[in-house]
Order: C-alpha cells, then sequence, then structure tokens
C-alpha cells in the first residue's frame, strides 16, 4: 500500500513525492526496499502496488523494472479500506485461491529474515483457515502514535500467534503506559494476511459498500473506478472490518520495525554528536542539544537552541520543536498549493 499526501515529512515529501518515494535511509527509497525485502519470500511478478494517480508516474520511473502491469492505481484516496478492496479484489480475479499480505510501504525493518519467517508463518495459518491476520509489534516505549491490539489465547499450534481480544486506539499517555505495563499489548503495524475468500466474506458480512465494490469491479473495472469508486465511504480497514470481524488474529512481529511516522523519529536511525544532535547536509551546531537538522544548498546554522528540528530544501526551511514534529499536517494544510 503506497498511497498517502505527503504531509509527515514536509517539506522533503510533497503529495506527488510521499515518504515512501524518498531515500530517508540510504541511497534506496522505502518503497524500493519494501518490494526487495520481499524476495525471495515472494516472488517479483507477485508483488502489487496500490498507490494513487498523482504518485504512480513517479514510483514507474523509480522502479523501471518492475511489471508495469502490477500498478493498481485508485483514481482518489478513500483511506485503507479502499486501498484493501481494490488491491485483493484485483488479485482475487487472477486467482480466487490467493493469500495475499497488505504491507505499508514505508516502514523501516531491518530484520528482513525474521520478518520472512513471521510472514511465511502468516501465509500458511491464512492458507489453512479463513482468518484474519494482522503483525503485531511489541512496544519498546507508551507510544501515543500508534494503535494497540490486546491479544488473547494462543493459537492452537501457532508459535507467536494470538486471537486478538479488541483493538485500542492511539491512546493517551497515561492509558499508553497502562497497556504496555501489562505485557498484553502490541502495536498495531498495519500489516495483514489473509486469503481472498476470507476478506471478502468479511466485508460483505461488515462493510457492504466495499463488498459491492468488489462485485462492481469484476463486472467493469473501468466504469467503476471512473465514478463507483468515488463514492465509497473514506474509512481504514480496521474500523470497517478489523475491529468488527471475530475471526482475527494476531502474529507477534519476531522482528525490528519503525514506522518512521515524524522528523523526530528519524534520530533513532542516525549517528548522534556528543550533545545528540542528529544531522546531515551542509550543518553547522554550536551549543545545540538535541537537534535534528538537515542542510540543503545553503548552510544551516544554529547556536544555543535546543531539541529543534530543521529541515531546508531549495524552496522552504521547516523549524519546529521535536515534541511537534508529529503535528507538521496543520502546517501543510495552510501552505499554497505551489508547495503541497
Amino acid at each position: 500500500m503506497a498511497g498517502g499526501k505527503g504531509e509527515r515529512f514536509w517539506p522533503w515529501s510533497r503529495e506527488k513525492r510521499p515518504k515512501q518515494l524518498l531515500p530517508l535511509f540510504g541511497k534506496k527509497t522505502m518503497i524500493e526496499m519494501t518490494v526487495e525485502r520481499l524476495a525471495p519470500l515472494v516472488p517479483r511478478q507477485r508483488v502489487w502496488i496500490v498507490t494513487n494517480a498523482a504518485q504512480a508516474r513517479a514510483m514507474k520511473r523509480l522502479m523501471p523494472s518492475f511489471p508495469k502491469k502490477n500498478f493498481i492505481v485508485e483514481p482518489v484516496g478513500r483511506d485503507s479500506g479502499g486501498a484493501v478492496m481494490l488491491g485483493c479484489a484485483t488479485v482475487a480475479a487472477r486467482d480466487p485461491d490467493a493469500v495475499m499480505a497488505l504491507l505499508p510501504s514505508d516502514s523501516l525493518i531491518k530484520d528482513v529474515s525474521g520478518y520472512r519467517r513471521v510472514l511465511g508463518a502468516c501465509f500458511k495459518a491464512a492458507a489453512k483457515e479463513k482468518l484474519l491476520l494482522t503483525i503485531g509489534t511489541r512496544p519498546t516505549h507508551p507510544s501515543t502514535a500508534y494503535g494497540y491490539i490486546e491479544r488473547g489465547a494462543r493459537m492452537s499450534g501457532a508459535a507467536r500467534m494470538f486471537h486478538v481480544r479488541r483493538f485500542v486506539e492511539k491512546p493517551k499517555l497515561q492509558k499508553a503506559m497502562r497497556l504496555v505495563k501489562s505485557g498484553r499489548f502490541y502495536w498495531n503495524a498495519g500489516m495483514f494476511v489473509w486469503s481472498a475468500g476470507a476478506i471478502r466474506e468479511a466485508l460483505e458480512k461488515y462493510s457492504p459498500a466495499h463488498a459491492a465494490g468488489w462485485a462492481a469491479l469484476g463486472q467493469n473495472r473501468r466504469a467503476y473506478l471512473a465514478s463507483g469508486f468515488l463514492k465509497l465511504p473514506k474509512i481504514s480497514i480496521d474500523y470497517a472490518v478489523m475491529e468488527k470481524a471475530r475471526n482475527i488474529g494476531v502474529a507477534e512481529a519476531m522482528f525490528d520495525w519503525d514506522d518512521v511516522g515524524s522528523w523526530s523519529a528519524m534520530a533513532a536511525h542516525m549517528p548522534l554528536d556528543r550533545n545528540a544532535n542528529a544531522s546531515r547536509g551542509n550543518v553547522l551546531l554550536h551549543d545545540a542539544k538535541g537537534c535534528l537538522v538537515f542542510g540543503g544548498k545553503q548552510m544551516v546554522a544554529a547556536l544555543g537552541v535546543r531539541d529543534l528540528v530543521i529541515v531546508q530544501t531549495d524552496d522552504a526551511t521547516f523549524i519546529c520543536h521535536r515534541d511537534a514534529a508529529q503535528r507538521v499536517k496543520e502546517l501543510v494544510k495552510q501552505l499554497p498549493p505551489s508547495l503541497k
């Protein structure tokens, strides 16, 4: 799943160049890293990318060897519910018995072999039973930026795979502390595994509009994308299905995971100086502590500052306190169209 509005990493990211199209951690973009870590578990010809019309062209240029027919283009964004329905219906039209994973394209995972093992175990479980599986990551701190999943009893014969008791929306800090302390909760990483039949039945039961869309795609795909898809409710797959269904399981992520959801989260993956500053590019820091600074063509010089994020591009300079980095969307809404 590779859509989004390109807001969280403004001014680097824009509507036509969201986070997954940025080389945040080396020379390769996050979408390239996502596709590569699936091999050899999933052959390249069986990997599909669901994106939107504003970003599809850039992705095709970025990955010229990726099969062109395997780009699924949404005419408009309808949250993850629309992306999931469109992606699953497209794959099911080619293989009604398909077992598939839906994965975000902008997560950072370093333990690739561990990731493949967990994903492979989920594929096997979803092929045996009509399960809707999600992958949960053990929280490292009481984050208020993620939703949580409470595990129930262990699934029969499944290593580190559990029934789901409930989903919890992004909590306040005090509640997050209680959830983490209990030891029963995972972060919701937005990764799903199921069979085509299982997700279609779930949509029919819990989200009739999406089920109707699936059927309409089979009758006249082009006509539905031109009109019907635009009328879909804008809702996440969590709200539409996962929080309602009973056949839900969670597999524990036996690998590292970070969705790198804000500028301030970048510092965890960068070298720090003796004053806990992280910087890249043309940067000069003096008497600065806890800052994250990305320079552009012109030097960024900072003196006597604490806990700031500073990002410079050719046409914009962004400055905020690190605690406010997740609020960059508020700023983007006020920008002129030329800077979005």
